[in-house]
Parts: structure tokens; C-alpha cells; sequence
């Protein structure tokens, strides 16, 4: 199984469980606990794989240079994608329920 593959078991489980965590808390420090760290990682990875298909490399590279510069994930956010965390965590959960 690849990490694509594994990544999308663990979240599948997750939405039907309801328990995904917030892009607030992944902001922060990842969870300690196997299943939870397993899941933090799976929702980081299917999340940047979001944000690379919907606005593009150049946009994430965007993104990345606003954090180098010293932006908060929210002002960052809103500068490259216009949506805060909690709009993008939306949008990304829609878009992986519907795929």
C-alpha cells in the first residue's frame, strides 16, 4: 500500500468516526498517540495535496514564502488562498467527502 492509499484509509475512518482534528490543532504540535499522529499526518498530506491541485505550485511556493516572512498561518492563508484555517479545513473537508 502507498502513503496516497494509507492516507486515504486513515481519513475515511475519520469521517466516519467524525473525528478529524481541526487545522487550528494541526498547526501546532501533532499528537503524541500512534492513531492520532497517524491521522495528523494523513489530513497534513491529503491537505497539501488539496491546495497543489486546486491553486497550483506556484500558490503553495506563495505560501511558503509568507510563512518564511514570518506571517501566522491565518494571515498567510488569507494573503496567497483568501480563506483563514478554518475556511480551508471546509473547503478541504468537502472536497475529500465528494471525492
Amino acid at each position: 500500500m502507498n502513503l496516497i492509499d494509507c492516507a486515504a484509509d486513515i481519513l475515511d475512518a475519520a469521517f466516519k468516526d467524525d473525528a478529524l482534528i481541526s487545522l487550528q490543532s494541526l498547526s501546532g504540535s501533532f499528537p503524541a498517540g500512534t492513531q492520532q499522529a497517524r491521522l495528523a499526518y494523513a489530513e497534513s498530506l491529503s491537505i497539501v495535496c488539496y491546495l497543489i491541485e486546486k491553486h497550483g505550485w506556484e500558490n503553495m511556493n506563495d505560501l511558503l514564502r509568507t510563512f518564511q516572512e514570518g506571517s501566522t498561518e491565518d494571515k498567510a492563508l488569507l494573503k496567497v488562498f483568501g480563506v483563514d484555517t478554518s475556511g480551508l479545513f471546509d473547503e478541504w473537508s468537502l472536497y475529500v467527502r465528494d471525492a
